[in-house]
């Protein structure tokens, strides 16, 4: 099966394709660190995984959407 079926497969599943042979779960994806000229993805086991110059601003974005704190959908007031 080839990796972009099985992203597919995965749903509602929050994530991003990283490399051609990685994909990542949003909550396991901790930063983006340089490694020389290429970069790395750190995951939550603090493993590494390569990042690809195609992939590398879909990263970033999945990033910067995990560490927007969650609005609340609803907005109550109390009036006295």
């Amino acid at each position: 099966m080839r990796l972009a079926d099985a992203i597919k497969e995965l749903g509602n599943l929050k994530g991003v394709r990283v490399h051609r042979s990685h994909w990542v779960a949003q909550q396991h994806l901790i930063d983006i660190k340089k490694d020389g000229r290429r970069f790395v993805a750190v995951l939550s086991d603090d493993r590494r995984l390569p990042v690809s110059a195609p992939y590398l601003e879909d990263t970033r974005d999945m990033l910067k959407e995990k560490a927007r704190p969650n609005k609340p959908r609803f907005f109550f007031y109390i009036f006295g």
